[in-house]
């Protein structure tokens, strides 16, 4: 008989996986068929077992089964059954190793499973702290920002809701800007400092892990709200020592106990908020730094644009005075003979315009350098009359109408009639220019006045006394929204290029602001236009002194005998006008075109009864002349009387200031220079 050889014990295990593999599933990939096939392969040995036990009965048992014993014969059926156990003892020696194998994965697939456990974790609080810097570093400053923010760590720290407090004034009162949860458990919206539970871990700036039961002093300021939870933290949002604000979570479930990991945890998302936090303020200054620089940048070439101005205009008002005290006083000459009154109507008109023409000019230059006036009291509706009167007719070419609705009871003011003519000049200007584009038909500018016993609105009612009010409204396209904000700033203009500079509405704010008013712009509510509002106070006690020479309110008289006058200046028409106007009064006069002339003039003959001197002049001028007067002949200065074109500069000004003697601006009625230079003769 041949002995069969028994196997390998690792060929039979590997036989045996080829064989169970297709039921059993061999390789496992997780611990539901891990355990499944731990189970199978020991019920499969279960009843690889109970068939030995059946057939080591047969075999001990003869007679039970005799077909069995027809087919076996004894002797054969022992061998089979010994074989038959050796198999089965090797069938239990690959289950053990099986199962082995089996538990080593189980162990294996349980680590595998905590770690994605743990690494699933780790990434929600990583996404929580991304959401932190995405939604508070991009401008996601929102209440619904912050409560999308909130939630997730809401739901990152197993709670009900979460609370995020932040500081908005200087003593460290609270505002609740994001809250995530149901609204029932919603906290209060303002907190003081050191106030519930919020308040005081803002105060002492140290985080708080409470849990159920609570000590009695938490619970005495906790709210109705807080009491209900079970558990509770809160941690404060710390910049560089300074408390920016608080962080809360809070559940009622008792099953769920936080921990001081869970604080380091809540600690951590504070932190980063903090942070996050801080990063956009810091880019917020730096934008707003960049905003001022620009601005600053702008107003700087503003300035320097205006400074350049300055300069131009000081050329052009002394420049332009020469001439223009010609035309005046020219007119004050014709106007002194026997003439029609056609003649005389046309002649007042041109020394009139000469006049305003020169303060044209000032206002200009005082804008330019930001220099200030002082007014005199007047009643606003004459000026407003008087200078619709001289607009009429030029708005009218562009068939544009102007309609007044001027108040009876309106109050005097302390302003400059020439710097109001000239606001009101530039604004039915401006509206004029808008209206061009629009239909003619509809070309209308209606100005208003009227007493307001509150001023401006944007005055407190108890601050100001009463204000005369003056608004200028047109039926153009109006002002667009980005524009109404810069419509003041210098050399701002919507206008096509060579149609306008810029400053007409600037020198407007500028007169304004001279006198304590104030200027807005807008569009007017029912059928669109531009619409400016002027405030400007009501007079309430003495007028203030005009901004003249002081010599120009003095009541001057004649004297009892005609004198010499001494006349000093460049101008070839001036000295000829004033030449005629002394003559005319019967004084002598004396002609020289410069402080050389003048005083060689001085030294080689007698002392003049009056000197009429101009401050600039070539060769040696007013300045210079004086100096010299005053070392050599000092008794002559009580004589002097100063001609300028240049009143608005500030070295004139202060020249004229230290010198103490009075002073006529050009132009100059002829009348007024006469009766000041009588004033100051002497014998």
């Amino acid at each position: 008989m041949i002995v069969p050889t028994i196997p390998a014990v690792d060929d039979i295990s590997s036989q045996l996986d080829r064989l169970l593999a297709p039921s059993l599933k061999a390789q496992p990939d997780n611990l539901e068929d891990v355990d499944r096939l731990d189970w199978e392969l020991w019920l499969l040995l279960t009843l690889v077992l109970l068939s030995l036990l059946i057939v080591f009965i047969l075999n001990h048992a003869p007679g039970l089964l005799p077909p069995v014993e027809m087919v076996f014969k004894p002797a054969d059926l022992e061998i089979y059954v010994d074989g038959l156990t050796v198999l089965v003892l090797l069938f239990c020696l690959y289950v053990a190793q099986k199962h082995k194998q089996l538990r080593s994965l189980r162990v294996t697939l349980i680590k595998a499973e905590v770690t994605r456990e743990r690494i699933s974790q780790r990434l929600s609080i990583i996404e929580v702290l991304y959401g932190i810097s995405e939604e508070m570093t991009s401008g996601g400053t929102s209440r619904e920002a912050y409560t999308s923010l909130l939630d997730s760590v809401r739901k990152t720290m197993d709670a009900e809701s979460a609370s995020l407090y932040l500081t908005v004034s200087d003593r460290g009162d609270l505002s609740l800007v994001g809250f995530a949860g149901e609204d029932s458990r919603r906290p209060a919206g303002r907190i003081e400092m050191g106030e519930g539970i919020t308040g005081r871990v803002a105060q002492s700036t140290e985080s708080l892990l409470l849990t159920r039961p609570f000590e009695a002093g938490y619970y005495q300021v906790m709210s109705v709200i807080e009491r209900e939870y079970s558990h509770a933290m809160y941690v404060p949002l710390i910049i560089d020592g300074q408390v920016w604000g608080v962080l809360g979570v809070g559940t009622v479930q008792t099953v769920i106990e936080y921990t001081d990991i869970d604080l380091k945890l809540l600690q951590g998302f504070g932190n980063n908020m903090a942070l996050a936090l801080r990063k956009n303020d810091l880019i917020a200054r730096f934008q707003e730094s960049l905003i001022t620089n620009e601005e600053t940048r702008i107003q700087l070439i503003q300035a320097e644009k205006l400074a350049g101005l300055a300069e131009l205009m000081a050329g052009i008002n002394h420049e332009l005075n020469n001439p223009l005290s010609v035309i005046v006083g020219n007119a004050d000459l014709l106007l002194r003979q026997d003439l029609d009154d056609e003649t005389r109507e046309r002649l007042g008109k041109m020394n009139d315009e000469a006049l305003r023409a020169k303060r044209l000019v000032e206002n200009l230059l005082i804008t330019a350098r930001g220099e200030e006036v002082i007014g005199k009291e007047v009643n606003l509706n004459e000026i407003v009359q008087q200078a619709i009167a001289l607009l009429r007719y030029q708005v009218s070419l562009d068939d544009v109408r102007i309609e007044t609705n001027l108040s009876d009871d309106l109050p005097p003011s302390v302003l400059d009639p020439f710097q109001i003519q000239q606001l009101i000049f530039n604004l039915v200007n401006n509206a004029r220019q808008a209206m061009l584009t629009t239909d003619r038909a509809s070309r209308r500018i209606i100005v208003t006045t009227e007493m307001v016993r509150g001023g401006a609105p944007d005055e407190a009612a108890e601050e100001s006394g009463p204000t005369v009010h003056l608004q200028v409204r047109d039926s153009g396209p109006g002002i667009e929204e980005q524009n109404l904000r810069r419509v003041f700033d210098p050399f701002f203009t919507t206008k096509e290029v060579g149609s306008g500079t810029g400053l007409g509405l600037s020198i407007c704010f500028r007169i304004v602001q001279q006198f304590d008013g104030s200027i807005t712009a807008g569009n007017h509510p029912e059928g669109g236009g531009a619409v400016f509002d002027i405030w400007l106070p009501a007079s309430l006690g003495e007028p203030q002194p005009s901004i003249e020479s002081p010599v120009e309110n003095r009541v001057v008289e004649r004297p009892s005998r005609m004198g010499s006058v001494l006349l000093v200046d460049d101008e070839e028409n001036i000295l000829d006008l004033m030449e005629e106007a002394f003559r005319q009064a019967g004084h002598e006069v004396t002609l020289t075109r410069n402080g050389q002339e003048a005083l060689k003039h001085l030294l080689e003959s007698g002392p003049p009864n009056a000197i009429v001197l101009d401050l600039k002049m070539p060769v040696m001028d007013g300045r210079e002349f004086f100096s010299r007067l005053t070392e050599e002949l000092p008794t002559l200065t009580d004589r002097v009387l100063f001609l300028t074109g240049d009143t608005l500069s500030n070295s004139a000004r202060m020249f004229l200031t230290s010198v103490g003697r009075p002073y006529l601006s050009k132009p100059f009625a002829l009348d007024e220079l006469v009766g000041s230079v009588e004033a100051t003769m002497e014998w």
